[in-house]
């Protein structure tokens, strides 16, 4: 039924039905699986699903500036794990050598200012011990403030890199992929830059240096029962192997719908109006409950999937010690009876210090072990949104098609504007929108772009502003085409007052200041005056430092339409283009406009989308515009005088105005 969303049970036993099952079949019968969160949200380019290989390349390349910093996180890890791994030795001394008096080693009794009594080495010993942790802990904490350090400054780059590639993409894909979604993307897939400096290098290593501090320390100790203890460990590694490769799958389909989430929310809040004047609260939160529930158990799922790996670590790991515990306590009572008969020499009975301190050190061993088994199943998160951030960033953007860029400033142009044969067609449209329209605009006229809606009005306008390209002719600006402009600074040329007015979340003053980020105070306030907004400004509380709200919703229409232009206004451009910026506004509010506009429109090349009689009537060129073609051409007095659509639009707006004005001369 049209309106309605299916259940989140529904769709998640799809989701198993149609995704799981592919990926768990062997990998000769595996299909291409099903996206479903590309399926429900965005379209765009399919690629091909990088390898682990070419996504740690990718990584690595991000590094190439900071490897000397990684070196430092490094070598200060491996110096904190390996002084770490001394204290446990201190435990083997404290139970053979001081609760049994046993002797010292040579090699450790010759030391200097070593106690002779068993107390004075028992605190000696606890005190080193002691000592060795603290050590070990400042370096750690050292190690880990630089890699922190480091992850952050990563993921500023990363989202940085976001940031301006996202802003030069075509404004077809950032629709398809929507304001929320991008905004998840820009947030959350760039932290998986820094997560990587955690689970592909700083964790693994801190295990790795761990691990083989404790193999040697163990083979030391009792080569055999080192042996014993990781004898369990293949059986885990294959269960480990099979759950990780699944991983990065679930990953990225979760990702792909919490950014979809993420743009639906934003929609839902964006249209707070609509929801309420319909009264469809109740319906719309029962909707969004129902995507929430539905990512939910993807969550849930993936969760098990991370913790199957956590609960086989979690039963080895005490199942390991126990065994060990019981085959070394028997040991120990197999070589103090041995010593006791005189078969076996002191010195090489397996002691209950020994047993302590390999104890001590198999959980050591073990628990990098998990670590790295835990580190794994990270890692696939944190590359499943390195992917995605690399798939935004193949992206293509605004660029130039052809030829070397010209630097032209606006102080060179004089705002001569030319249109010759020009065709477009929205991507994935499938019919032309704009046909073979020709258009000369001399520098300093005002060009009037009226038509049915639908008509290619405002197509036309943005292939001028050079959101699209043609795809055949050419637009022109002082006879060079623009596509040989650096799009940068082309766009200085420009500025932009449309009927529906954004405001950015900040203060009055700075979103006039965005038409000119080098503007003096004094320069905001004259273009302010020059739009007839100076006045109300100065009577807020705050003046030019109130804030105006998102999207700049606690000022009324005709005060964001003059701030509008006077952004515009200084911005000083060559070229304006103004859509229907006077409409829906009351008769006062439209005449102190129309005296801003026609402060902004002096002397500057303007296209003006409008259909009120008194917006177009004084345009150097009127051009109707209908099914993407330029049907009749010319001034107001000359279009008046045929009998086309120009005139019968003009005469129907005429006639509503005096019916409208008719009860009111009754009245008189």
């Amino acid at each position: 039924m049209i309106g309605r969303i299916r259940s989140s049970r529904a769709r998640y036993r799809d989701y198993c039905r149609e995704n799981l099952r592919q990926r768990y079949a062997p990998a000769a019968r595996r299909k291409l699986p099903k996206d479903l969160a590309a399926r429900d949200a965005q379209s765009g380019p399919v690629r091909a699903r990088r390898g682990t290989s070419e996504l740690i390349g990718a990584f690595w390349g991000q590094l190439r500036t900071h490897r000397r910093t990684m070196g430092i996180v490094l070598l200060t890890s491996g110096i904190a794990t390996l002084v770490g791994l001394l204290p446990p030795y201190g435990m083997k001394i404290i139970f053979d050598n001081v609760f049994t008096g046993k002797p010292l080693p040579k090699s450790i009794a010759s030391w200097p200012l070593m106690p002779s009594t068993p107390s004075g080495l028992l605190w000696t010993v606890v005190m080193a011990m002691f000592a060795l942790s603290v050590l070990s802990v400042v370096t750690r904490t050292i190690s880990n403030s630089i890699a922190y350090r480091l992850q952050q400054h990563l993921i500023l780059k990363a989202r940085r890199r976001l940031l301006h590639h996202t802003l030069r993409m075509p404004l077809h894909r950032l629709r398809q992929i929507t304001s929320g979604g991008m905004s998840f993307i820009v947030r959350h897939d760039a932290n998986a830059v820094g997560d990587l400096v955690a689970f592909l290098v700083y964790e693994p290593w801190k295990a790795i240096v761990q691990l083989l501090g404790c193999f040697a320390v163990l083979a030391w100790v009792d080569w055999r029962l080192l042996a014993g203890s990781v004898a369990m460990l293949p059986l885990l590694y294959i269960a480990q192997r099979t759950r990780v490769g699944r991983i990065r799958d679930m990953a990225e389909d979760a990702l792909s719908h919490d950014q979809q989430l993420d743009g639906q929310t934003a929609e839902l809040f964006g249209g707070i109006r609509v929801i309420r004047g319909f009264g469809r609260e109740s319906t719309v939160a029962a909707r969004m409950l129902r995507r929430h529930h539905f990512v939910s158990r993807l969550q849930l799922l993936s969760w098990w999937l991370f913790r199957s790996v956590d609960v086989g670590w979690m039963i080895l790991i005490p199942l390991a010690s126990a065994l060990l515990l019981a085959v070394g306590g028997g040991r120990v009572l197999h070589d103090a009876a041995q010593v006791a008969a005189g078969r076996l020499a002191p010195a090489h009975a397996f002691s209950v210090g020994s047993l302590v301190m390999f104890m001590a050190y198999l959980a050591w061993l073990l628990n990098p072990l998990a670590a790295l088994a835990r580190t794994s199943t990270h890692l696939q998160n944190a590359l499943a949104g390195m992917n995605r951030a690399l798939d935004v960033l193949e992206e293509p953007v605004e660029t130039a098609t052809q030829g070397s860029l010209r630097r032209a400033q606006p102080c060179e142009q004089s705002g001569a504007v030319s249109l010759n044969d020009v065709w477009f067609t929205y991507p994935g449209g499938a019919e032309p929108v704009l046909r073979g329209i020709d258009l000369e605009v001399p520098a300093g006229q005002t060009v009037a772009l009226v038509g049915p809606s639908g008509g290619g009005k405002s197509t036309l306008t943005n292939l001028i502003a050079r959101f699209y390209d043609p795809d055949q002719g050419t637009v022109r600006l002082d006879d060079v085409d623009v596509r040989l402009i650096d799009i940068r600074f082309y766009r200085q040329m420009l500025a932009l007052v449309d009927q529906d007015i954004f405001l950015f979340d900040g203060t009055i003053g700075e979103n006039i200041a965005c038409g000119n980020r080098h503007a003096a105070s004094e320069q905001i306030v004259e273009a302010a005056r020059t739009a007839h907004a100076h006045d109300f400004i100065t009577e807020l509380p705050q003046g030019y430092h109130t804030p105006v709200g998102e999207r700049g919703l606690r000022l009324s229409g005709g005060q964001r339409q003059r701030i509008a232009i006077a952004r515009a206004l200084l911005a000083n451009p060559s070229i304006l283009i103004l859509d229907e910026a006077t409409s829906h506004l009351d008769p006062e509010n439209e005449r102190l406009i129309q005296e801003s506009l026609a402060s902004l429109m002096a002397g500057r090349t303007c296209f003006v989308i409008a259909h009120r009689l008194s917006t177009i009537r004084h345009a150097d060129q009127i051009l109707m515009i209908e099914d993407g073609r330029i049907t009749e051409r010319g001034q107001h007095d000359e279009l008046m005088l045929s009998s086309g659509r120009y005139r019968r639009m003009i005469e129907l707006q005429v006639g509503r105005v005096e019916s409208a004005s008719r009860p009111e001369e009754a009245a008189v």
